[in-house]
């Protein structure tokens, strides 16, 4: 899998991405497993709209019973979710 650090593309505000960094996204975000069934379509419109986020150790996201806009990829460190440990990669 690509490394974050390797796609500038994913730093971009999403307005100011043009073909090749799209299509940069596309396929780094194609490697991972847990989108292997999502249509093409849809992976298409995610890069138009991603945008990379850095979060701090124990900073809480969103709450249980909250509504979200969002959803979140992990590419580094790790993340609780209901109380199991998740890493990248391993969904």
């Amino acid at each position: 899998m690509a490394q974050v650090l390797d796609l500038p593309a994913l730093r971009l505000d999403p307005c100011d991405r043009d073909d090749e960094d799209l299509e940069r996204l596309f396929a780094f975000l194609r490697s991972f497993r847990v989108l292997a069934d999502v249509r093409d379509s849809a992976i298409r419109s995610i890069c138009r709209f991603a945008r990379y986020e850095y979060h701090e150790a124990e900073e809480v996201l969103f709450g249980c019973g909250e509504e979200i806009s969002c959803w979140y990829i992990l590419l580094s460190g790790s993340t609780f979710i209901n109380g199991m440990m998740y890493l990248p990669g391993h969904w």
